[in-house]
């Protein structure tokens, strides 16, 4: 018999946890699971990609007082349905199913909650941080299973919110090699593609946690040995304050926020290096990409994961983080270096590859098969 599960996120916009539950309802076994998704906003780049068998539920979350609503609704779905397993992604979604959870009595549903990265890093953005520390807390004890992405996201869960080691399991994001691989083939139109200067990468929100500001600044330093480019591939709040950043560093005629791309592999593939300038994170979809295809990376050690996945000097920098002139000086380095450039694209291409989704696919209906 088929096992009914529902995955719960706020939308599919932008980001690595949506891009993640597409993967999965893609590839999870429809003999052996019966997939269906609870949006609370039916929106997102990543809603074509989600197959056509799978239930889509929207909550029509209006605003962000509709906090209560949710978790009403969220309950009420869940007792009419009554799915063997919830699994919820990101920190809001993770409150709303925990406390939904409460309210749904003599029900055998279990319910997993993924957090995607490190949570404490994640809540100090929040208006309410202390309220919102205190709820998980005290909520996340309540889940029957919590998945994490990586060993330092399981450290924090277990030492800042007192979570059971043994409720914890460790799944890496899956990677589609294979799809990256065959859409990656075309030259972007971009005009700087047809040049021959070098063109550096990077991928991901536009917001605090990704670090663009000291990449920027970095960059304009570059600029003064190298005549180079940066290409950003995102969206997100901070666009605006990067664009006066931009402007302010003298670097506009070098530098392209090119927006979200539903195809970045191409960009990716046809750069020279890749960047990723976080602050903090859990395991970063777009380094586990770039790698996929072969990019020499340089990165900063923002979380253990990254630190396990980029040997420093093996197949790529790994910088620490905000440091302005360590970055700078692994973009001078690696530019000049085409053989290193090699040999780290070499490495990276092997090293990719326990992150397959095949393997990665087998994980997640391994834990949902025994939850």
């Amino acid at each position: 018999m088929k096992k009914g599960v529902f995955f719960v996120i706020p939308s599919l916009a932008e980001g690595g946890a949506e891009k993640v539950i597409s993967i999965l309802l893609r590839h999870l076994s429809q003999k052996k699971f019966c997939c269906s998704l609870l949006l609370f906003e039916k929106m997102g780049n990543y809603l074509e990609e989600i197959p056509p068998d799978v239930r889509i539920y929207d909550l029509k979350k209006k605003n962000r007082f509709s906090f209560l609503k949710l978790v009403l609704k969220m309950a009420e779905i869940v007792k009419k349905e009554k799915p063997n397993v919830v699994i919820s992604f990101l920190e809001y979604t993770n409150l709303v199913c925990l406390l939904a959870r409460k309210l749904v009595f003599q029900n055998k549903t279990k319910w997993v909650i993924s957090e995607r990265s490190l949570l404490s890093a994640t809540l100090c953005s929040q208006r309410m941080y202390f309220l919102e520390v205190k709820l998980h807390k005290l909520l996340d004890r309540f889940a029957d299973l919590v998945i994490v992405n990586s060993e330092s996201s399981k450290e924090e869960l277990i030492e800042n919110f007192g979570v059971k080691n043994e409720k914890i399991k460790i799944v890496p994001n899956p990677v589609e090699i294979e799809k990256i691989q065959l859409h990656c083939k075309k030259i972007p139109s971009h005009e700087w593609y047809s040049e021959n200067i070098p063109i550096l990468i990077s991928v991901g929100r536009l917001s605090k946690s990704k670090g663009y500001p000291y990449l920027l600044t970095a960059f304009s330093e570059v600029l003064k040995e190298i005549e180079c480019r940066l290409i950003i591939l995102g969206e997100g709040e901070m666009r605006d304050e990067l664009e006066i950043l931009i402007n302010r560093l003298g670097i506009k005629k070098n530098v392209n926020l090119l927006g979200f791309i539903s195809n970045p592999y191409p960009y990716i593939a046809h750069s020279d290096i890749f960047v990723l300038p976080s602050l903090w994170e859990g395991l970063p979809n777009a380094l586990l990409e770039a790698m996929a295809l072969g990019k020499p990376v340089i990165a900063t050690n923002c979380s253990k994961a990254v630190e396990e996945i980029i040997k420093n000097g093996e197949n790529g920098f790994l910088i620490p983080v905000r440091d302005v002139l360590a970055l700078k000086k692994a973009i001078c380095r690696l530019i000049k270096n085409k053989s290193l450039q090699v040999k780290l694209s070499e490495e990276n291409k092997d090293r990719i590859q326990k992150f397959d989704v095949s393997h990665i696919v087998q994980k997640y209906e391994n834990v949902l098969s025994n939850v």
